[in-house]
């Protein structure tokens, strides 16, 4: 194989791996997506409701307050603000993010919800329209500067070491060999 061929195929491999672990990074770190208690959701499957992009009552926050909004998301587009304190949505009072949740549950990706809540001591009411998980997971981690430059230095590491063996084999191995090397047996400790 070319190297140019081999170039390439690196790249898309590394591509991969920096999606798959923005997926992973998004499944482990996203509050919003615990089903309300009772919920029929099975085990193991993404959320198919929609998502405002926002978290509320953390880092010791009232609960009713939204603490943030995810760049890009439904919420942000809407205008709501880090700060703003949920009264209602959709006409029914939200006073945590549970009282939110069993409203959105039921809503779908494109739906909007109209939300009240109060900023600045005036009630201003916004109309969300609702994002899927998976954009939500994917915005929620192109906003995380920290996370996106260390998928950065594992893909040049990545590159690095796949020129690193493609250059010069010095043992005699193969570049398929430096991807699936040989078995090995294990050698017995001398008496």
């Amino acid at each position: 194989m070319s190297g140019r061929f081999l170039m390439m195929l690196a790249a898309l491999l590394v591509s991969l791996a920096v999606l798959v672990s923005v997926m992973m990074l998004s499944v482990r770190n996203m509050p919003e997506i615990a089903p309300p208690i009772g919920s029929a959701r099975p085990a193991n499957t993404l959320p198919d409701h929609g998502f405002l992009g926002i978290e509320m009552g953390t880092h010791g926050a009232p609960p009713e307050q939204v603490t943030k909004i995810v760049p890009g998301s439904g919420a942000d587009r809407a205008g709501m603000l880090a700060g703003d304190l949920f009264q209602s949505a959709d006409g029914k009072p939200v006073a945590n993010i549970q009282d939110l949740r069993k409203i959105t549950i039921d809503k779908q990706p494109g739906d909007t919800i109209h939300v009240a809540v109060k900023r600045d001591h005036q009630m201003v009411e916004i109309d969300i329209q609702l994002i899927d998980y998976v954009d939500l997971a994917l915005l929620r981690d192109l906003a995380l500067p920290e996370e996106r430059e260390a998928a950065r230095k594992r893909a040049d590491k990545f590159l690095h070491e796949l020129n690193t063996e493609e250059a010069a084999p010095s043992d005699g191995a193969t570049p398929s060999d430096a991807v699936n090397p040989p078995p090995t047996t294990p050698t017995e400790p001398a008496p």
